[in-house]
């Protein structure tokens, strides 16, 4: 390396290179791999995703489902050991986001965060990192709100914020609503992130026309389910037609089918209408982990020519003068 400071550099500047652009890639790989694999149960939960044909022939994949979906699941499949809905608010004056307001020293402080209702099960199905509360009861009575940690230090500072009481306009109502539970942001490898979650029976109350819960072709809501101990997708899946046809209304012209999604698949194969957040695309995994063998195997060639032993040119002449000779 001392006596050939410029060729050992070279080597070494081209191994650290080719290192990192290894490592950048195979990083990119491995995050998206791994979205919704923290979750303890992850192998046993699936969402539901519906096949939407109306009369006019254009069949709608979405993810959407009824609010009445998820009470009729748990009644009718023994198969689910949990059943657990998610409702944003997509509407508003900032679209997904709702209005929390605290008063505080005769000031009433306002911001916009993001907002989903969620039935009391999600903490059963899904391992939501909460630090303050009870998973078992954050999210089961009428008008309890969860808060990530961020949003409950931007509101409350260093005061604990389980028992205070928060002004939430969602939309459909403005009234108060009590903190139940504080949690950690979700990491960055998981399908939805939100930072205000209502429990789903704050709704029971609500008169809004808007808010449909009984028709099966009114979808607003996203179905998550736990599997049971002991049973399979497969068994679900040989009784949704005949759920479809128990208790989706005919329309001339219309048809539906249920689907199930795997929770990891839902990042890289699912491209439906409604997703909470874009998705992956597995071809660029795919195209990653490509770049990524190739760069490794032009590194280490690279570095095995520059730094391989070389005969000096008077070397290189007298062996040439004896094989010609």
């Amino acid at each position: 390396m001392v006596k050939k400071t410029g060729h050992s550099l070279l080597a070494i500047a081209g191994l650290a290179l080719g290192t990192t652009c290894l490592l950048f890639a195979l990083l990119y790989v491995r995050e998206e791999l791994s979205y919704d694999r923290f979750h303890e149960k992850a192998d046993r939960i699936y969402r539901i995703s519906q096949d939407l044909t109306p009369p006019s022939g254009e069949v709608v994949n979405t993810v959407f489902t009824q609010i009445i979906m998820a009470p009729t699941l748990i009644k009718d499949f023994p198969e689910m050991a949990e059943v657990a809905r998610i409702m944003p608010w997509f509407e508003g004056a900032v679209p997904g986001k709702v209005a929390v307001r605290r008063q505080e020293k005769g000031q009433e402080k306002q911001s916009y965060e993001w907002f989903a209702w969620a039935d009391g099960s999600l903490p059963r199905i899904f391992d939501l990192p909460l630090i303050e509360g009870d998973p078992a009861k954050v999210l089961v009575a009428p008008n309890s709100v969860v808060l990530s940690e961020p949003i409950a230090r931007k509101i409350f500072g260093d005061e604990p914020a389980v028992g205070k009481v928060l002004k939430i306009d969602s939309g459909y109502s403005d009234e108060n609503y009590r903190v139940t539970g504080v949690m950690r942001e979700l990491p960055s490898n998981s399908h939805f992130h939100f930072h205000v979650l209502a429990s789903f029976s704050s709704l029971d109350h609500v008169t809004d026309p808007r808010l449909i819960r009984d028709n099966w072709w009114a979808n607003d809501v996203y179905t998550y389910f736990l599997l049971a101990e002991g049973a399979s997708a497969e068994q679900i899946e040989k009784k949704l037609p005949a759920f479809v046809e128990k208790y989706y209304p005919k329309v001339p012209g219309a048809s539906a089918a249920m689907r199930l999604q795997r929770l990891r698949d839902i990042h890289l194969h699912s491209d439906q209408f409604g997703e909470i957040e874009p998705g992956g695309d597995p071809r660029n995994v795919k195209i990653a982990a490509a770049v990524a063998l190739f760069v490794l195997l032009i590194t280490a060639l690279t570095f095995l020519v520059l730094t391989a032993p070389r005969p000096s040119f008077k070397r290189a002449l007298t062996l040439a003068a004896a094989g010609a000779a």
